[in-house]
């Protein structure tokens, strides 16, 4: 990735807004609005992007180069209120806005961090290489991906409340509001997991490879 190109971004679906962090000479954090740019907010990172709609906060991480603790920057429309601490390497988040719930998933220290607003409720152990996060709306299980292994995660609010084993190399997760299944690409095993609202049912589809 280039230094100047986008780092990642995150959609307000109540107002519109977009929030795009950015590499520049100084990190910045863009709000758009259909084809305009709102603002440019200067801030200490340019990590990976969350937004609670129903309180207007937007969450963005930094690594701190991967090697110590990482934080969170919480921002209430264009202005920085805080910081947060969360584990090393914070590699993904994920909200839950129902229940005010923020979920970021520390890396190196296979941890993921629960925060309500701007204070951190807990931190679970969970794995080795927590990689993704997804929160099913309707139940609120936030599901974590542990990237060198077959086991997803499974957390509601601050209690880590199962897992479930999946195929070798669970990596990206989204989750379907409408249907409330959750899908997982397992990267080493050219498949995809489907998780029902049950999280304890679940079926496994090859992934067709084109060269």
């Amino acid at each position: 990735m280039s230094r100047n190109s986008s780092s990642a971004s995150c959609c307000n679906e109540l107002n519109g807004n977009v929030y795009v962090s950015t590499f520049n000479i100084t990190h910045q954090l863009k709000v758009l609005n259909g084809t305009q740019v709102v603002a440019t907010i200067p801030v200490s990172s340019a990590g990976q992007v969350g937004v609670n709609p129903v309180t207007g906060y937007v969450y963005l991480t930094d690594s701190n180069n991967g090697t110590q603790p990482g934080s969170l920057t919480v921002l209430s429309g264009t202005d920085v209120i805080g910081e947060i601490p969360v584990g090393t390497n914070p590699q993904a988040i994920a909200t839950d806005p129902l229940r005010g719930y923020v979920y970021v998933a520390n890396y190196s220290d296979g941890t993921v961090t629960v925060i309500t607003g701007t204070s951190v409720l807990t931190t679970a152990t969970v794995s080795a290489a927590p990689y993704a996060i997804s929160v099913e709306s309707t139940t609120g299980f936030a599901f974590v991906t542990d990237e060198i292994s077959t086991t997803v995660y499974v957390l509601q609010g601050p209690e880590l409340v199962g897992t479930v084993t999946s195929e070798d190399g669970t990596h990206s997760i989204a989750s379907n509001p409408s249907t409330g299944i959750t899908y997982i690409a397992n990267e080493y095993s050219n498949s995809v997991s489907m998780l029902t609202r049950v999280w304890s049912n679940h079926v496994y589809l090859p992934l067709v490879v084109r060269n």
